[in-house]
């Protein structure tokens, strides 16, 4: 079925990732509402939600300049988050550790 087919009475169980959870301060049974973003929405959430800066650290690799742009732009217009293990199909690998949307 589809989210919308769950019943308001019925009690879903959805689990997040720990990084997830702390970012927006959840625990467990928390009440939360999920809304699913259409494929045609998708660009307009990206771009209003999109960070400034990402601070990302890379142990024990060395990475060329070309690599790094490379990396970069992976993961330009995807939804990442604080904390997230990236990796890229040529075998480089980081951790976001810093997103910063605007002045904050």
């Amino acid at each position: 079925g589809t989210l919308t087919s769950i019943k308001s009475t019925a009690r879903t169980q959805v689990s997040l990732l720990r990084q997830v959870a702390d970012l927006y301060n959840l625990s467990a049974y928390d009440r939360i509402t999920i809304t699913k973003i259409s494929k045609s929405e998708e660009s307009t959430q990206l771009e209003r939600h999109s960070a400034d800066f990402v601070t990302i650290t890379i142990k024990d690799q060395f990475i060329s300049r070309g690599e790094m742009y490379s990396f970069q732009q992976a993961f330009v217009g995807k939804w990442i988050y604080k904390g997230q293990r990236l990796h890229t199909h040529d075998g480089a690998r980081g951790i976001t550790k810093q997103i910063r949307q605007g002045k904050r």
